[in-house]
């Protein structure tokens, strides 16, 4: 909207524009009531953070394979949440940024597949015939800025 004397945007959201928008993420929030184009949002904004840390990490071989990945995250317990809501999130978009499956191109024939070009897989799928463990450890800390999460790739 503009105002018709000043010819100046008027901006009708003023309590919120300009501010960053954060939301604390919860496995129940994400299978509960969510807003499936929130959900995508934040699934594609995590997954591309992952891929920011784990970008420069060495491709996987053949002979690596299978492999298991253990996490640990060091964080203030903030509710009663359980640790499958508090990782289950984490995990799938972990997965999803080691295999590359990030931001996805559509091809002549219509059909959607993993952008590849921009970005990497570090392991060649995150299916069972090359992920066939995965151990996530929930450390409590005192401090929220000392949190931490501390992500291994190893053979089985």
């Amino acid at each position: 909207m503009i105002d018709i004397t000043t010819h100046i945007p008027v901006i009708k959201n003023i309590r919120t524009a300009g501010k960053e928008r954060t939301i604390k993420i919860s496995g129940q929030d994400i299978w509960v009531g969510m807003n499936h184009h929130l959900r995508s949002k934040i699934s594609k904004e995590l997954k591309k953070f992952f891929y920011d840390a784990i970008k420069e990490c060495q491709v996987l071989d053949d002979k690596d394979y299978p492999i298991g990945i253990s996490i640990d995250i060091y964080d203030v317990i903030q509710s009663s949440a359980d640790i499958d809501n508090f990782e289950h999130i984490y995990r799938k978009c972990l997965h999803d940024a080691l295999a590359g499956n990030i931001e996805f191109v559509k091809d002549e024939n219509g059909k959607f597949s993993s952008d590849k070009e921009n970005y990497i897989s570090i392991i060649k799928d995150d299916n069972l015939n090359y992920v066939r463990q995965m151990v996530t450890t929930f450390y409590p800390i005192e401090n929220h800025d000392d949190s931490q999460m501390i992500i291994k790739l190893y053979k089985l």
